[in-house]
């Protein structure tokens, strides 16, 4: 008897134990993976990066006004309004394996601590990614809030239905008229 009952509780665990991982609620994690135009294969105009298993980055057009697109050729985001460079970095927000959005950071030429940072859904099935939000503020300080809304808006935003976001009131000017230029070329 005593024995059934330790298989029984080993089994079905006990009520203060925590629940198994199949039950648990995954939380999303961060990786990333480089952005260097050297490390990519060319293709005509498009550069082939590899990001993460089974989603590679795709770059278009010259340094200064990147386009980019998740997981194929196909679904490029608009370039950014007005000049800026692309960071060294794509930074990724996973689901387990599966990545929800890539966060790319831009900057304006001459002011490298004034940033874009742009939230891009990752392809689902054959339909591409798109872009999601754009946040504006000085470098480092908004990780934590692109992340979140990665991790929540990422996740339910419908592309080609939703309509992207800005978040820059904190910004200075010009990084606020090139934000809001970029989600209205959505």
């Amino acid at each position: 008897m005593l024995f059934a009952l330790t298989l029984a509780s080993a089994l079905l665990g006990s009520p203060d134990a925590p629940p198994p991982p199949s039950q648990a609620r995954a939380e999303p994690t961060g990786a990333a993976s480089p952005v260097i135009s050297s490390l990519c294969i060319a293709s005509g105009e498009v550069l082939r990066c590899a990001a993460l298993p089974g989603v590679d980055l795709f770059l278009k057009g010259p340094p200064e006004r990147r386009s980019v697109s998740l997981g194929s050729p196909d679904g490029f985001i608009p370039p950014p309004p007005e000049p800026m460079a692309l960071a060294s970095t794509a930074r990724w927000r996973m689901l387990g394996a599966r990545p929800l959005a890539a966060i790319l950071r831009y900057a304006l030429p001459g002011a490298p601590d004034e940033v874009l940072l742009v939230v891009v859904k990752a392809p689902s099935g054959e339909a591409p990614g798109c872009l999601v939000a754009i946040l504006a503020g000085i470098a480092g300080s908004e990780n934590a809030e692109a992340d979140a809304l990665a991790d929540g808006r990422a996740t339910a935003f419908r592309c080609g239905v939703d309509r992207p976001t800005f978040l820059g009131e904190r910004a200075g000017a010009a990084l606020q008229r090139a934000g809001l230029a970029w989600v209205r070329l959505q």
